[in-house]
């Protein structure tokens, strides 16, 4: 029977059966879907704060530029380590970012992105900044539970944020639940949360006794969502879709919240703008 939970999991989907989906609601976000699908590059500033396993808030500011295919980014750090540099990937060959410590040990460093210094006090490795893992985790859902992924979603109110005239959409999963899954030989909860489209961060969270991403094992049984997280709220710029605000809860409140300031999309980037040769930038 346990051989079978992870078939279960993808069939496990209670549906509401009174409710219809909200037309508008639906079109809202069908067309930020599609919106984040079709940017090839952007620059931005990130906001993000983020409840940590012990309660406690992380933030911080960053500068970022991005391209999606292939994927490269480059972000400079405003606050904490305010102009520490990161490049990643290396190089098409090389998986590993490439670091501006701005500061001892005044050398480049080229580290791993689950490095357990990196991960400290953040949900996320760097390559999941670009908006192809919010449309990636969304598109999987969509394709999981079909028509009925609609049901939970409804537009609460219209409002003004940055300036910028906003619709406020909140996906409500109200079939929110945990399922018991099966670790299968040689994996991490990286790959289980990639497979499912979930956070590897809140699964350390759900699951006490594992200490980091890799102290699992073959048969061991852990606790996983049947979905993202409990809530995800939206505030989404009227003119462009694109997301501006997205806000993740679950039963304790708050899980993650990341702001988007200064959007440009699909600017003009060169190699240049990804390269440590970059006479703007600060790599020794």
């Amino acid at each position: 029977m346990i051989a079978r939970l992870t078939i279960l999991f993808l069939l496990l989907f209670k549906f509401a059966s009174s409710n219809s989906p909200d037309i508008q609601a639906k079109h809202v976000f069908n067309l930020m879907l599609d919106r984040l699908k079709n940017v090839s590059t952007a620059s931005f500033r990130l906001l993000s704060t983020e409840r940590m396993k012990d309660g406690k808030i992380s933030q911080s500011d960053m500068l970022v530029k991005l391209q999606s295919k292939p994927q490269r980014i480059y972000i400079y750090c405003v606050n904490p380590n305010p102009g520490v540099e990161v490049l990643w990937p290396i190089s098409m060959t090389d998986d590993r970012m490439l670091i501006n410590p701005n500061g001892f040990p005044y050398v480049n460093l080229k580290i791993n992105q689950q490095n357990s210094l990196v991960r400290k006090n953040t949900h996320h490795i760097i390559e999941e900044i670009g908006f192809n893992y919010l449309s990636d985790m969304i598109s999987y859902y969509i394709d999981m539970y079909g028509e009925n992924f609609y049901r939970y979603i409804r537009i609460t109110d219209t409002i003004t944020y940055d300036n910028k005239s906003c619709i406020r959409l909140v996906y409500d999963f109200s079939d929110y639940d945990m399922i018991l899954y099966l670790v299968k030989k040689n994996e991490s909860l990286t790959d289980i949360a990639g497979r499912f489209k979930l956070s590897d961060y809140h699964l350390l969270c759900l699951n006490p006794s594992i200490k980091d991403y890799t102290d699992i094992h073959a048969g061991q049984i852990i606790r996983i969502p049947n979905f993202y997280n409990r809530k995800i709220e939206f505030i989404i710029d009227r003119k462009s879709y694109m997301p501006l605000v997205q806000t993740v809860s679950d039963e304790k409140g708050m899980y993650e919240k990341y702001e988007w300031r200064n959007i440009i999309l699909n600017p003009e980037l060169s190699e240049e703008d990804f390269s440590p040769l970059n006479k703007k930038y600060g790599f020794r």
